[in-house]
């Protein structure tokens, strides 16, 4: 695979994350969505609660119990933090720093690629 075909997927990576993002900021703000979201936000909030009460509870030598806890809060944490807009907004503009960088690359091994050479000429590079 050549080094632009590979630049070029890595940028529609990107683009399928950033679009991603974008969605979840616009259902996290978005009138229509925005109880639905509080919602799930309330709900992954209580199931948090409930793994730090089950954390405190657990015996000290339970140490399935704990791991199972702290995992279960964790992933709780993880999923509330992508349901906030300023983290889903800061996703967006790293992935547009990346695309543009990305972008530049594509430009400057485009241009160098470029030659004056015609005809049977090009088919020797």
């Amino acid at each position: 695979m050549t080094r632009m075909k590979e630049l070029q997927m890595k940028l529609e990576r990107f683009a399928e994350k950033r679009k991603f993002w974008r969605d979840m900021r616009n259902a996290v703000i978005a009138p229509q969505t925005r109880d639905l979201m509080m919602g799930y936000k309330s709900r992954i909030q209580a199931k948090m609660d409930s793994y730090v009460e089950k954390y405190d509870n657990a015996l000290p030598d339970d140490s399935l119990a704990i791991a199972k806890a702290q995992e279960g809060r964790l992933v709780c944490r993880e999923i509330l933090l992508e349901l906030d807009e300023n983290v889903c907004q800061k996703a967006i503009d790293e992935l547009d720093a990346k695309m543009k960088a990305l972008n530049n690359e594509i430009e400057t091994l485009a241009e160098n690629s470029r030659s004056d050479k015609g005809g049977f000429e090009i088919l020797s590079m």
